[in-house]
């Protein structure tokens, strides 16, 4: 199972250690690229806006957002 770990600090976004940029749009398009479900990026996301990190963990079926810590 694959695991991908986003996370932000201050307005810069990281997915899985890489620096991704300074917008949310760029993440959820890669989100949304490696199969990741429309509601589970969205859920993803608000995990991030809160508490900063989100781990995703994308399986055969639905994806499972995971709290980090």
């Amino acid at each position: 199972m694959r695991t991908i770990h986003v996370s932000r600090a201050a307005r810069q976004y990281f997915v899985d250690g890489i620096y991704w940029g300074d917008e949310e749009e760029g993440v959820r398009f890669y989100l949304d690229v490696t199969g990741v479900p429309p509601d589970q990026i969205t859920q993803a996301l608000a995990q991030i806006a809160q508490e900063g990190t989100s781990i995703i963990q994308p399986q055969a079926g639905p994806c499972l957002v995971t709290e980090a810590g």
